[in-house]
């Protein structure tokens, strides 16, 4: 029986390292490719957080590996080898934990007492490592899937009449890549058409790294500008856009007919039709640089906008509603539409999120925020960037409703 069981663990051991190695070499390398499906882009996402302190020891020691099949099988037989040596040690306390202090003899003669202990210490293992191996494997394979759509009506002043009621959905942080499938946004945005928004608002970050997916990820939104379900369509790049070539991708978002907008501006028409005129009854949408990979150019989007005209900006970045040119500018912003924090990726009970990717902490988690100048809309993104990992903070659209001054809720 002990013979069995260890060839088991070998097989898995085994069978679990090839995984990690080909996921490190075909899908998480520069040179790798993105998840066909939501199958194998949940086996590599596993692979990658059960592994990841081996990982970063195997990196330390192999520098030059970055992608290649050796350094992934390196890991996966360091990293799936931990768990297997961990988990050996614990059953191995457990024994001694429920037998110590005992002889053979007395160990026979005090089953019941030995039982209980069991159910005791058995439960004290099950409570410290089934929750959290649980909640990696759900925050891995289940929840970075489980789409929700957010709602929100956002008081406008000024707001024209026939604009009233105007319904924009915001698409944040896709990150088409090694963690996120093209099945996947395929399935985000088809969903998003079906909203049958006024016009779709496009917030960054449409890669992971690299250039390698950019066409790619230029291709996703083709439905959102053409067939049925075309709507107008504002973009502008996040951070991770500019740590690839991001001139070439605006250019082939322009291309499949994506307005980019970065430190520029359109307007929306009184016919909720796109327009590059300033014309009465119209609505300005501008677009800023992203704060860590661009400039931010607030007055080349901004002015000479009519003051009377209510506007809303995209920013990649919501840190970009602090800076002094924008709360000092005296520039009308009316709402600015942001992403990049993700909601955390991982929000813990009672705790909330551990981390955030912003200067100002959880001000800027999700939801509408005050912000100093504006109201901050802060969708909680797609997809994720630096662990595969989202728990309590599923991916979403952002769908909100503009109104003519009335109250809205957050």
């Amino acid at each position: 029986m002990r013979r069995r069981t260890l060839f088991l663990i070998a097989l898995c051991w085994l069978v679990l390292s090839v995984a990690t190695g080909w996921s490190h070499w075909r899908v998480w390398g520069i040179g790798g490719v993105n998840p066909p499906g939501r199958g194998v882009q949940a086996v590599a996402n596993v692979c990658l957080v059960f592994t990841m302190p081996a990982f970063t020891v195997v990196h330390v020691l192999m520098p030059d590996g970055e992608g290649t099949l050796p350094l992934g099988l390196a890991a996966g037989v360091l990293g799936w080898g931990a768990w297997a040596g961990g988990f050996g040690l614990l059953f191995a306390a457990r024994g001694w934990l429920i037998g110590r202090g005992r002889s053979p003899a007395e160990v026979a003669s005090t089953s019941t007492d030995l039982s209980r202990r069991r159910v005791l210490v058995d439960g004290v293992i099950g409570v410290c490592v089934g929750p959290p191996t649980a909640a990696a494997v759900y925050g891995t394979v289940f929840e970075p899937l489980s789409l929700r759509v957010r709602r929100y009506d956002l008081p406008i002043a000024d707001l024209p009449a026939s604009l009233d009621g105007l319904r924009l959905v915001q698409i944040s942080d896709t990150h088409l890549g090694p963690r996120i499938s093209e099945a996947f946004l395929r399935e985000v945005v088809a969903r998003a058409v079906a909203l049958k928004p006024d016009g779709f608002l496009l917030t960054g970050d449409y890669i992971h790294a690299g250039d390698k997916h950019i066409e790619l990820a230029a291709d996703i939104f083709g439905p959102l500008v053409r067939g049925e379900g075309a709507r107008p369509t504002f973009g502008v790049l996040g951070n991770h856009d500019w740590y690839g070539d991001a001139a070439a991708l605006s250019r082939l978002l322009e291309s499949r007919g994506v307005r980019m907008i970065d430190n520029g501006r359109l307007f929306i028409g009184d016919d909720r039709n796109m327009t590059d005129r300033a014309e009465r009854g119209a609505l300005c949408v501008a677009g800023l640089g992203d704060l860590i990979g661009d400039r931010i150019l607030p007055g080349r989007a901004l002015d000479g906008v009519p003051r009377e005209m209510p506007r809303l900006v995209l920013a990649h970045n919501p840190d970009t509603a602090e800076l002094p040119e924008i709360v000092q500018g005296g520039r009308r912003i009316d709402a600015m539409f942001s992403g990049h924090t993700h909601g955390g990726q991982v929000s813990l009970p009672i705790f909330g999120p551990p981390v955030t990717l912003s200067r100002y902490g959880r001000k800027y988690i999700g939801g509408v925020v005050e912000g100093p100048a504006c109201r901050v809309v802060m969708s909680r993104g797609i997809g994720m960037s630096i662990l595969p990992v989202r728990i309590g903070v599923p991916p979403e659209l952002v769908e909100v409703t503009l109104r003519r001054g009335e109250e809205g809720r957050a």
